[in-house]
Order: structure tokens, then C-alpha cells, then sequence
């Protein structure tokens, strides 16, 4: 199937105009500015469902009833498709109770806008929600009300007859919201047509749910093409490898089915919006938000992100657009004008690839770096320090993104600041942050580089053969990670220990501190510089990693010994001791 048809489908001018004008403000501005509008009901319905939808989500759906009732049928079965489907690996699964709550929305705002809306519901999802809370006989085949009840564990419901007098009827919880929005619903269906609702009811009775889920989902992935939404099987391509070398296809024609732009919305200050501001012309405009709209789409697909999840359709919106800058950048070499052209000329998708293809190889240099050194594993961050630890942890995942504790690290001076330890006598780093972020600048990939080149040096360190390495046998998840390996060993060397790594006992510990240390807190240089040799060679980065373990010891021990006092080990976090 192709990405885009050669045809540019167009909003009407006002509600273009319009949206344009206000999609940068809040949802509540937003839907203020339209219901204003003497025109509201036109302007709402000329509006894409996919962006009518987001806004409603924005504003809060208990709040936007009017929004809703002034939808028309079409763009409500658009909101059930993209509220009320949740993903699952067999296929996505309908929630029948969001369903009730955007009816009952409507209700609400508007009485006579509700059977409209129903009536523009699936028949599958209808039969679908009355299976789901109602029990249903046929009084053709019991005379009396049902005993026993005829599912297991519905000893307590109360039996009802229906308007057509076919049928005995029961809600599974008829007290509840969706148990009341139900009865409406129903009661609604035999005002709409009572000998169609008895039909209906008599389908209920013999169909099945797998059958009746499969049927409305294949209609609802249509109608997703029809939003923009392309199918899994082409959605998963979007994060192909693509040599960043190679000539990138030409910009297909804009998808005819993408008539949206909300979430082409660009983030402020970023390469990529540098770059689009460049592009100019309603024309051109158009065709580009059309094609960042349907890219966006298809990450979400491919992604498996709940549509109604505002916040994950955020990040991922977020990541499309950071990844998207990221190859711009690299493949412009930063020149805004050029990188225009790329968005101009060249095929959204592939320039994706082009930006997530450059995670992959710095995941690729950290995967190579630690197999050299013969580590791996479920608990492999474990093993070494912050930021590295972090570092690596984002780098590892499927989808390659850069820790925020690293990009506070370099802000401090990491990873070259731990060089003065012996003179400065302090930590590098304090408390870092948690969380990830996508790449989005050629910056961050440095920075990215640098993770690697880090915990190839820590690596190196813990390797087998090492000073610092532990046998298989002897790891655990007691076991420490590297600055506290580098610290016990170089205690156990101060005490006179020979060998390799192992937990000191504390009077080892406190032997060793008293040699490291003068009681003044002065430093006793030559074991110190002895094991950093030894460790190191001529290895800058394991240096560096050796350097700032010294560092952290030396900010653990040094302030206990200037207040003229002796530190006691089992209070030293970097230290590793016997239990």
C-alpha cells in the first residue's frame, strides 16, 4: 500500500484559517474562540475529526459536551474509534463503557443530539455493549421469568419485560453509570424502531463476542485508514534501517485521508521548526503539515500507543518530531535553508529512518563495547556508575533515547571534571535526574557518543582478566558497582591485601583509610597514584572513571578526618564490606 495518493484534500478556508489561527492556545481557548463564532456548529464540523477529537481531549470530555453534541454522526463514530479501542497483541479490544460515557456526553449537552449519534454507531459495537451488560431471554421459549437465571452468578438480578413483549431483560449492574446509560440507550433503540430493537435483541442472544469483535474491528480499521492512521504491517516500517549516506526518496504527494494538522504542530526552538518556518506558501505549508501528521500516525500505530492516551500520543508525537531534527541536522550539516529543502523534496519517512538509524549505531558501538569486555546480562547498568549507568540503560532500549541524567552531568563538567580529585577533594556529581529523552540535535548525539566512550572505558575496567573483575559465581545483586570496586580494592592494596577483589572486613577497611589518609585528612599520594597506574595504562577514559571513584572516596572520608575525627567504614557507602 502506498504512503500518500497524489491529491492534496484541503480544509474549508475558515475552518483552516481558523484553526491555524488559534492552535497554539489552550484547549479552553480554544473551543471558547469557536463557540463564539455565530457560525460555531459549521466551523466544528468542518473541522478534522482527528483535531475536533484532541481538542475535546485537551479541554476535558466532562467539559466539552457541547463540542461533542455539535459533532456530526461521522466525526462521533471518529471519536469512538479513536477513545474506545485499546491495543492488545491479538488485536485492539473495544471498551464498551467509554462508549456509554461519550453518549451520555451528548445527552447531556444536547438531547436531540443523542440519537443521531447512536444511530451512527457500528450495529457489531451496539451488539457488543448490549452483550456486555444486559441478560436476555426469549419469553417465546419461558413463559415465566427465569429460574434458574441463565448465566452463573446472576442469582440477584431483576428481570424486566421489554417494550415488544419478547423478551425478559436484565442489567448485570443496573445501579451503576454505565448500568443507567445502558437502560437509556436501550430505551432509546425502541423509541428509534421497536420491531428492529426486537430484531436486534434476538441477534444479541445468538451472537459471539469474537465474531462480533472481529467484524467491528476490521470497519474500524478502515475508517483509521480513512483518519490517516496506515495499516500495522506498513506502519512497523517506519523504523527500517536507512544509511544515512544513501540518496533519500522523493516527498510523496500529500495522503489524501490526512486532512488534519493538530499534531503537526511543531515544538518551539527546535531545528525542525527552524527549518519548516522556511517553507513557505500555503501550498507547501499544507503539504508538509499533511505529511508530519501522517508520520505522526504512523508512529502511533506502529508504536501501539492508545489513541486516547493524550499523554503517550504526546511523547510519542514529541519523539517523531525530535527524531525528524535530529536527521535534519545531520543531514543539512545545520544549514536551516538546506534542511528546508529536505523537508521540501524529500519523504518524511525516510528522513525518520535517517534520525533513528544514528540511535541504532551508538546502540550498536555500546552493544560492541561491553561484548568486548564479556559483559552482559539482565543486571548489566548494575554495574557501573552514574551517569553512565543511565546512560546505558536508555541507550539499551528498543528505541534508543538519552538519559537526562547524563545531559545534567555534562552541564555539571562530566565527563572530564574528576581529573583535580587529589587537589579539589570533591564528588563530580550530586543527585541526577530521572527519565529519558529522544534525540533531537547532533549535540545530544555527542552526547550519546560520550556514554559510550565512558562505559567503554568502565568496561574495560570490569572486564575479565581485570583488577575489578568478578567470576559469574561470585556476582550477585549485592555486588558492587564500579567506583565502589575501585575504592574496596584500593583500601584492601593501603592495608596490605594482596590479590584480587573481594569485601573487606571493617578493621581492613579501617587499616587502609588510615594509610590512604593522614589524620590531618591530607592525602597519602603514592598509594593512590600505584593503583591508578596499574588500573589504567595509558587508557584515558578508564582514567577518568578511576579518577572520579578516587574522587568520591575522598569526599565520603576526607571531611570526617578535617573534623578531627575517624571515619568508620560501615558508614561509607562506597566502600564494600562483609556482612
Amino acid at each position: 500500500m502506498a504512503d500518500a495518493s497524489s491529491k492534496i484534500v484541503p480544509l474549508a478556508p475558515a475552518s483552516e484559517a481558523l484553526g491555524r489561527q488559534i492552535a497554539h492556545s489552550s484547549g479552553r481557548k480554544r473551543m471558547d474562540v469557536l463557540l463564539s463564532k455565530e457560525n460555531a456548529r459549521s466551523l466544528i464540523r468542518a473541522l478534522p475529526t482527528e483535531d475536533l477529537y484532541y481538542l475535546i481531549k485537551d479541554v476535558g470530555l466532562a467539559d466539552a459536551g457541547l463540542l461533542v453534541s455539535m459533532a456530526t454522526p461521522e466525526q462521533f463514530q471518529g471519536f469512538v474509534d479513536l477513545e474506545a479501542w485499546e491495543p492488545h497483541p491479538e488485536g485492539a479490544q473495544l471498551q464498551t463503557d467509554r462508549v456509554l460515557e461519550w453518549l451520555e456526553v451528548v445527552r447531556d449537552a444536547d438531547d436531540e443530539a443523542y440519537r443521531p449519534k447512536l444511530q451512527s454507531l457500528d450495529l457489531e459495537i451496539i451488539e457488543l455493549i448490549l452483550r456486555g451488560g444486559l441478560h436476555i431471554v426469549d419469553r417465546r421459549e419461558e413463559e415465566e421469568a427465569p429460574r434458574p437465571p441463565p448465566r452463573p452468578g446472576s442469582e440477584d438480578l431483576t428481570w424486566e419485560t421489554t417494550p415488544c413483549g419478547n423478551f425478559y431483560v436484565a442489567y448485570t449492574e443496573p445501579d451503576t453509570t454505565e448500568g443507567k446509560a445502558l437502560r437509556r440507550m436501550l430505551d432509546e433503540i425502541y423509541a428509534i424502531d421497536a420491531f428492529g430493537a426486537a430484531r436486534l435483541l434476538s441477534a444479541v442472544r445468538v451472537e459471539l463476542d469474537s465474531e462480533l469483535s472481529e467484524a467491528a474491528l476490521q470497519v474500524r480499521t478502515a475508517r483509521m485508514e480513512d483518519l490517516g492512521f496506515p495499516p500495522l504491517e506498513l506502519a512497523l516500517g517506519l523504523y527500517a534501517r536507512r544509511d544515512p549516506k544513501a540518496e533519500l526518496p522523493a516527498q510523496p504527494a500529500s495522503p489524501e485521508n490526512v486532512p488534519g494538522f493538530q499534531l503537526a504542530q511543531l515544538p518551539a526552538e527546535s531545528f525542525l521548526q527552524r527549518a519548516a518556518g522556511r517553507v513557505l506558501g500555503v501550498g507547501p505549508r499544507t503539504h508538509l503539515d499533511r505529511a508530519l501528521l501522517y508520520l505522526c500516525n504512523m508512529a502511533l500505530v506502529a508504536d501501539r500507543v492508545p489513541t486516547h492516551d493524550d499523554e503517550a500520543v504526546r511523547l510519542t508525537t514529541a519523539r517523531v518530531h525530535a527524531t525528524l531534527s535530529l536527521a535534519l541536522e545531520e543531514l543539512s550539516g545545520g544549514d536551516e535553508a538546506v534542511a528546508s529543502g529536505l523537508l521540501q523534496e524529500r519523504a518524511l519517512k525516510a528522513l525518520f529512518q535517517v534520525g533513528f538509524t544514528l540511535g541504532l549505531d551508538l546502540q550498536a558501538a555500546l552493544k560492541r563495547a561491553l561484548e568486548g569486555a564479556g559483559l552482559g546480562g539482565e543486571a548489566l547498568a548494575s554495574h557501573f556508575d552514574e551517569p553512565e549507568r543511565s546512560g546505558i540503560e536508555g541507550l539499551l532500549q528498543r528505541r534508543p533515547v538519552l538519559a537526562r541524567a547524563v545531559t545534567e552531568a555534562h552541564r555539571r563538567g562530566w565527563p572530564g571534571n574528576p581529573e583535580a580529585y587529589l587537589e579539589e577533594g570533591e564528588a563530580p556529581l550530586g543527585e541526577l535526574p530521572e527519565g529519558y529523552l529522544p534525540f533531537s540535535s547532533l549535540a545530544q548525539l555527542a552526547l550519546g557518543r560520550q556514554v559510550v566512550e565512558m562505559a567503554g572505558a568502565a568496561a574495560r575496567l570490569l572486564g575479565a582478566g581485570g583488577a575489578l573483575h568478578l567470576e559469574a559465581h561470585e556476582e550477585d545483586e549485592t555486588s558492587p558497582a564500579l567506583a565502589a570496586r575501585i575504592a574496596t580494592l584500593l583500601c584492601a592494596r593501603a592495608a596490605g591485601r594482596e590479590g584480587g577483589l573481594a569485601p573487606l572486613t571493617p578493621e581492613e577497611a579501617s587499616r587502609g583509610l588510615a594509610a590512604l589518609f593522614a589524620p590531618d585528612g591530607a592525602l597519602v599520594l603514592e598509594p593512590w597514584r600505584t593503583l591508578a597506574a596499574e588500573l589504567t595504562g595509558e587508557d584515558e577514559g578508564a582514567r577518568r572513571m578511576v579518577a572520579r571513584a578516587f574522587a568520591r572516596l575522598v569526599a565520603e572520608v576526607r571531611p570526617v578526618y578535617l573534623a578531627g575525627d575517624t571515619p568508620d567504614p560501615r558508614f561509607l557507602p562506597l566502600l564494600w564490606l562483609v556482612d
